[in-house]
């Protein structure tokens, strides 16, 4: 059997191959000829042949499961997506930018957005001003890439967020001293103005508490409490020694060289009580800022940053879909939901990605990566080697002066994201996105012809109610009226029917059922 793993496009000829092709006698190499004019990059086929030819002998072939690669796996960040978004943002070419036709590539690409209202003309859809002001950025390690970041964000009237670890004093304060684009307080950005300012408006705390003082604090429009560990979900943040540049250090109040670590269990929420008190401490030193229980952030999987150690790029976390869902109908269940700001991230590049997260449940909208390209990263994926060529990801001097992004470059990207969901909206029949927000019947489930998709049920993601397994086996097991008969009158019956791995605790709820009904007999009895 030909190999089936992988999902590419054949962006050379305009082909838009969005899915691997199913198992019918075809291999990649019928797929590679169609892309390449009849070269044939894989073998036959033969997975024997491939493991043991004379090719693979030194070294296996790399099918871009970590890092990009041709004709590897598909990659919703690659380098050729940045090509485009880099003439859009800085050519103001809005159309040289877009996203349709794009391979499945994570759970949202299973719905679609469907609404019963009709079109309503673009003019009485709120303006694109009014819709930035539901989206936000992550934040970034590295001097420039963070400093463009924020400048933009305040340009806008948002916020961007300052990272674990700190933030340089010099941020506070509005440039005066801008000439042509440039300030000598940042040496290597361009585009500035005078009265930029490079704070961030959302100070982080983590668990190593690096870099928080009560400067740091008091500068906060907002005080958030990471819980759930970053570019690791569940194994703690983690930055590499040759990363702690002398900056950085100085911004952590640690020293160059030494590793910088942060546990996933925070330090101050090993209960509730812990954490109710953190939340009193930062109010208490800084009365005005919003704290974590005002806004809840939820991160997704697919998230991350350079300093990750391979072994933590693939199964860490889950999908915010399903995190959002379930906070968001808690909320609502426990009369909380108008107190708290749901705000959500990971992997964000489009309107329609918005759109989906609203109707979920999310208020506000983080984008981090492609904030990122914005700003001129070409998906190198050599961030943890501290060579990155248009020095987006590095903390040498020689790289950094490379830096090619100017705050401008994310505005523009922003205003079409925005115009992105505007155009949706005129589609959904909705004049204003919070209209949208928790509306789950908008929701459908799309058909797609993936094999590795067929049997995913997402009804869970589409009900509004979180305390319920969806579908399993038990209940269709307890719809047999031979199963009910023989419960209620204590016989045996024998049934046939196909179990998969995805069945889990099968039987939890039948033993439930009949334990139940056992204890009812018994009272009766006695």
């Amino acid at each position: 059997m030909g190999r089936t793993m992988g999902i590419r496009s054949c962006e050379a000829e305009g082909k838009n191959v969005g899915f691997p092709p199913q198992y019918t006698g075809k291999t990649w190499k019928d797929h590679d000829n169609h892309c390449t004019g009849g070269r044939s990059y894989w073998d036959s086929g033969n997975p024997r042949v491939m493991a043991f030819s004379e090719d693979t002998a030194k070294r296996l072939e790399n099918f871009g499961f970590i890092q990009f690669r041709p004709r590897g796996e598909y990659h919703g960040n690659n380098p050729e997506m940045s090509k485009l978004l880099h003439k859009a943002v800085r050519e103001k070419r809005e159309s040289a930018y877009h996203l349709a036709n794009q391979p499945v590539n994570v759970l949202r690409d299973l719905l679609e957005l469907k609404s019963k209202h009709p079109h309503i003309p673009v003019g009485k859809v709120e303006p694109a001003s009014s819709i930035v002001q539901h989206f936000g950025t992550v934040e970034f390690l590295w001097e420039e890439t963070h400093e463009a970041i924020a400048i933009a964000m305040n340009w806008l009237d948002r916020k961007s967020n300052s990272r674990e670890g700190g933030e340089d004093p010099i941020h506070w304060s509005p440039l005066v001293d801008v000439i042509d684009g440039y300030s000598p307080m940042l040496p290597h950005l361009k585009g500035l103005q005078n009265g930029d300012t490079a704070t961030s408006a959302i100070k982080q705390v983590a668990s190593g508490w690096f870099g928080v003082t009560p400067t740091f604090l008091a500068n906060a429009d907002q005080l958030e409490i990471k819980i759930g560990q970053g570019a690791k979900p569940g194994e703690g943040d983690q930055l590499p020694g040759k990363k702690v540049a002398t900056y950085i250090a100085r911004l952590r109040n640690s020293k160059p060289g030494v590793p910088l670590i942060s546990p996933p269990p925070h330090h101050d929420i090993y209960s509730i009580e812990n954490f109710a008190q953190l939340i009193f401490y930062l109010h208490q030193v800084n009365p005005k800022a919003k704290v974590n229980g005002d806004i809840i952030h939820i991160f997704g999987h697919n998230g991350g940053t350079g300093a990750s150690p391979v072994s933590s790029f693939k199964h860490a976390g889950g999908p915010w879909e399903i995190g959002l869902m379930e906070t968001h109908q808690t909320l609502i269940q426990n009369g909380l939901r108008e107190r708290i700001i749901l705000r959500v991230d990971d992997g964000f590049k489009s309107g329609f990605a918005v759109l989906m997260s609203a109707a979920i449940g999310a208020d506000e909208y983080g984008f981090g990566y492609i904030a990122m390209i914005a700003e001129g990263c070409i998906m190198a994926c050599i961030c943890h080697t501290n060579n990155c060529t248009v020095g987006v990801t590095n903390q040498r001097e020689e790289l950094r002066a490379c830096f090619p992004g100017v705050p401008g470059d994310l505005v523009n990207y922003f205003v079409y994201v925005a115009k992105e969901v505007r155009g949706i909206m005129v589609q959904l029949g909705y004049e204003n996105m919070d209209y949208i927000i928790g509306r789950t019947e908008l929701l459908r489930q799309r058909q797609v012809p993936l094999k590795k998709t067929l049997h995913i049920v997402l009804s869970y993601i589409l009900s509004n109610d979180v305390h319920t397994n969806g579908p399993v086996l038990d209940e269709i097991i307890l719809s047999d009226p031979e199963v009910v008969e023989a419960i209620e009158l204590k016989k045996e019956v024998t049934k046939a029917m196909e179990i998969h791995n995805v069945d889990r605790a099968v039987y939890g709820h039948i033993a439930s059922v009949i334990v139940k009904k056992m204890e009812i007999q018994a009272l009766q009895d006695n």
